[in-house]
């Protein structure tokens, strides 16, 4: 368990985003009230129209009590930060955090709420500040070889340690590397964090004290996706930290995509097809950009840019092939102990075995991992690659070589 302290700004930021879900959640009930009350297939009338009337007038009243209530609040915490500095306890903060980054991550970064978590690395439990000086307090004798670790979707870099076991650090100290870890808003969309994190290995690697020999990278999940688009947008801007790329390692990447978000979409659809409906499929569409994005895999601005990413087909995808002349490795899991086509199909629970290792009936779409790259681990779900023994056996060595 995290013991971590919430402090005055972010106890405001949770105040202002209660204050917004109130709302929101009042404009659809109250459109759901008027679609009941108001039936398109009937024709208005006095009644109707008065009921309706009042409908409004109640609701308006509860979302200004509403906006009342949180603009005082937040006054009175503004007043407490300024003049007394009372910072309350909250346990698990990091994680609760990064879920409701992930969850609704691009809302806060759009309404500048201060719960939107920044990009930064950590080098251990220290936050890992971009400038020579502070690095070498940090990074007393920095080695010239860095391991990026890049979590999943909700995830944190507290989250790299299952078991007692971190692959990050255990990598490190077998083959001589400085571990730094990512943390990240997952709620953006996947290209968003790619070019920030793109951003950021040139800072640190013009920063870092000693010249980088290799740079390797382990990406979980979504930080996969996130880290192929780091590479992509480096190579638009020639990139400098590309220079040192050696390996990069996905786990239980969705390259092709994840099931869960494509059959989520797809209920969307069916709700938005129904007037009476049509409310609740808003409130299905309030997943964040970066959950949208594991649909298809989309790891460039094209993908969401050109029509809204609900919108968007498979076969309109980007393919952004794995980078030349860098190792790149894959390991899949399977939550059954057996290979048949309905254990692949499962895959880790969250990801099918062929999105992980980019494998599709398309020969356009596929990744071509060469075949001494990748692996499947049986008997093991989507979070139990992070403390598997046998996904570190596997990096250790493909590291190693």
């Amino acid at each position: 368990m995290n013991n971590s302290n919430i402090n005055i700004a972010e106890l405001r930021g949770i105040i202002k985003l209660c204050s917004e879900a109130t709302i929101g959640l009042s404009d659809l009930t109250e459109e759901i009230h008027q679609r009941i009350l108001s039936p398109s297939f009937i024709p208005k009338n006095p009644i109707s129209n008065t009921a309706s009337k009042i409908t409004s007038t109640i609701y308006k009243g509860i979302k200004l009590s509403t906006k009342i209530a949180s603009a005082s609040i937040d006054n009175s915490l503004g007043f407490i930060n300024q003049h007394i500095g009372i910072t309350p306890s909250f346990n698990d903060k990091n994680d609760y955090l990064s879920i409701l980054n992930g969850i609704i991550g691009d809302h806060l970064q759009k309404t500048d709420n201060s719960l939107a978590i920044p990009m930064h690395l950590k080098v251990g439990e220290k936050l890992l500040t971009l400038e020579t000086n502070e690095l070498k307090k940090i990074i007393p004798n920095p080695k010239n070889k860095i391991l990026l670790m890049v979590h999943g979707l909700c995830m944190n870099d507290s989250k790299w340690t299952r078991e007692n076991h971190n692959h990050g650090s255990k990598i490190a100290e077998e083959l001589e590397y400085d571990v730094v870890y990512l943390n990240y808003n997952s709620g953006l969309h996947i290209s968003t964090n790619g070019q920030k994190l793109n951003n950021t290995l040139e800072s640190l690697v013009a920063l870092w004290p000693v010249s980088i020999k290799e740079i390797s990278i382990i990406g979980h999940s979504m930080g996969g996706l996130v880290s192929r688009s780091a590479i992509r947008y480096g190579q638009k801007q020639k990139s400098k930290w590309l220079k040192s790329l050696k390996n990069i390692a996905f786990l239980g990447t969705p390259h092709l995509g994840a099931p869960l978000e494509k059959l989520g979409n797809h209920v969307n659809h069916i709700l938005d097809s129904f007037m009476i409906t049509k409310p609740i499929a808003k409130l299905a569409k309030l997943r964040s950009d970066g959950i949208k994005d594991l649909r298809y895999g989309n790891i460039v601005d094209a993908d969401w840019k050109k029509k809204e990413n609900s919108q968007q087909k498979a076969n309109e995808k980007t393919i952004v092939q794995l980078p030349k002349n860098i190792n790149c490795f894959s390991i899949a899991a399977n939550i059954s102990k057996e290979n048949n086509l309905k254990t692949r199909l499962v895959g880790d629970g969250l990801v099918q075995i062929s999105s992980a290792l980019g494998q599709s009936r398309n020969k356009h779409n596929c990744l071509n991992f060469k075949e001494n790259n990748t692996a499947i681990i049986y008997n093991t779900n989507h979070n139990e690659l992070l403390n598997n023994l046998e996904v570190y056996g596997k990096l250790k060595d493909w590291f190693n070589n």
